[in-house]
């Protein structure tokens, strides 16, 4: 069992918030533990042996308020200062991307690498002073935390600018600009909105929608979507084939989930039925939507290759020329510490590559900003952290679904009926605010450019409406006026600076 104390102001903290929090093992993979606060502590009993470290969600005032995680700590009989564990782990984690990105000795480094100096002296400070007084030890802790996470994102936009200049001198291709559309608004309106901010279209297939009745296939919205793409020439991403997630799935698929043999049938029939018919319009289809992280069917895992194996296949054969995608849903994981039947993300991506899968690119997923698992609010160095842990794997990126509201009222319009708060989710520097959107979008849009490796940067959502996983989300509000994250993602690809928030406060007023 490992054991926290937790202080706030030097004060033990008198309720410990623990929505988000999980226990984590070796490669960082969740792992099952139940998470009890009781008694100004924080007990993690987790069910494997070995070291661990806990992520929690942790408010650090004008900073902003993160889901952060400690370092892999064993258990002892003292209880650990939980401020000094989440601030060692920084360090730690800021310590490593400097050495990733070999900025130890770059001339023009100076200034992270003496701030990160600094922030090092007062974790050291906040180490001996733990031996004796963890109140006191908490104080300089959370300074440390603080200034380290300002200085982690520093650095991180740092090697970001270094590499973009990289990008745009050598003769590798430009990131593209997407953004998801709803197959059900075919007004012009809506349509109309698309050009100026998109160099493609995400167009979402489910099943569910193309196939509600067995053997009766409904493609007129897709075809639709398709022929307005082709006449403004835009591209086409189109996806996911399959998913196991409820809404996503037939009903009537349900007679086969018990006969492997005849799924796979179902399944290799309706995605060669879709790609015969877009082969020649759609130039990167998501395959798989989420597997990873959704079994509604209560598959096993080899089961789930194996489909996942059929679809890749069909997909290479029918459309040679497309990129084959799969998506690795929740990124970060947390859904493997309460699902055992769903496969960590970076596990399933190694699996995939191990295994020949015939694809080509990853597909991740960057939505922030609702307390629900997967979307707790993360700082920049752990996104940037989270890209180069695909590396290794030799395949291309698409960042895909990227959104954070524009403004923390709750939405009865949305996927939760306005019952969840978004402060719950934490904060990014502020409170939620569409200049506050904009720039965390633009700040992503320059990590995902800097990162050879990375093709399309897609938003989740033009228009805000029902349904929102994440509420105001959009570009644009529901009666689809802009916001500033629009009007500066269409200067962004022009190649003009983005607007400053005072400048663009006096254009909304316009």
């Amino acid at each position: 069992m490992l054991r926290f104390e937790a202080y706030r102001n030097g004060k033990p903290v008198q309720h410990v918030d623990l929505s988000g929090a999980y226990v984590f093992g070796q490669d960082d993979i969740p792992v099952r533990a139940d998470i009890v606060a009781a008694d100004h502590q924080i007990r993690c009993m987790k069910r494997i042996p070995g070291a661990a470290g806990l992520a929690i969600t942790w408010d650090l005032g004008g900073v902003g308020c993160y889901l952060l995680p400690t370092t892999r700590l064993p258990e002892q009989k003292r209880p650990f200062l939980l401020n000094l564990e989440l601030a060692r782990a920084q360090i730690t984690r800021l310590f490593q991307k400097r050495e990733d990105w070999a900025l130890f000795d770059h001339p023009k480094a100076r200034a992270v690498n003496r701030a990160f100096h600094e922030v090092r002296d007062l974790f050291v400070k906040a180490l001996r002073t733990s031996v004796t007084d963890f109140a006191a030890a908490s104080v300089q802790a959370d300074e440390c935390l603080a200034r380290s996470l300002t200085v982690g994102e520093t650095t991180a936009m740092f090697h970001a600018d270094r590499l973009v200049l990289k990008r745009s001198a050598s003769a590798s291709p430009g990131l593209a600009v997407g953004c998801r559309v709803e197959p059900a608004r075919l007004d012009s309106e809506y349509q109309d909105r698309l050009p100026d901010c998109t160099d493609f279209i995400h167009l979402p297939i489910p099943w569910r929608d193309l196939e509600p009745t067995e053997r009766a296939s409904r493609f007129s919205q897709t075809d639709a979507w398709c022929n307005w793409a082709a006449r403004q020439g835009k591209g086409v991403h189109a996806g996911p084939l399959l998913s196991f997630a409820p809404d996503q799935l037939p009903d009537w698929l349900s007679v086969w989930k018990n006969d492997f043999e005849s799924l796979r049938t179902q399944v290799a029939g309706h995605v060669r039925r879709v790609v015969e018919r877009y082969a020649n319009q759609v130039q990167v289809w998501h395959v798989l939507g989420g597997v990873n992280a959704c079994n509604s069917l209560n598959l096993s895992f080899d089961r789930i290759m194996e489909l996942a194996r059929t679809c890749c296949q069909v997909v290479k054969t029918l459309a040679p020329r497309s990129e084959a995608v799969i998506e690795l849903a929740l990124p970060w994981g947390e859904y493997y510490a309460h699902n055992p039947r769903t496969v960590p993300p970076l596990l399933f991506a190694d699996t995939a590559y191990q295994n020949d899968l015939r694809f080509d690119a990853f597909a991740i997923p960057l939505e922030m900003g609702m307390p629900i698992e997967g979307r707790y609010v993360r700082d920049l160095l752990q996104v940037s952290a989270l890209l180069d842990n695909l590396l290794p794997q030799g395949k291309r990126v698409h960042i895909t679904s990227c959104g954070v509201p524009s403004s923390a009222r709750p939405d009865p319009r949305d996927a939760w009926g306005g019952e969840k708060s978004i402060s719950e989710a934490g904060r990014w520097h502020d409170v939620w605010s569409e200049s506050l959107q904009s720039r965390w979008m633009q700040s992503v849009l320059q990590l995902t450019v800097s990162k050879p490796f990375v093709g399309s940067f897609c938003w989740g959502r033009l228009a805000d409406g029902p349904g929102q996983v994440i509420p105001h989300a959009g570009l644009c509000n529901a009666d689809l006026s802009p916001k500033q994250a629009y009007a500066d993602l269409c200067r962004l690809r022009n190649g003009e600076e983005p607007l400053r928030d005072d400048d663009a406060q006096a254009e909304a007023e316009k």
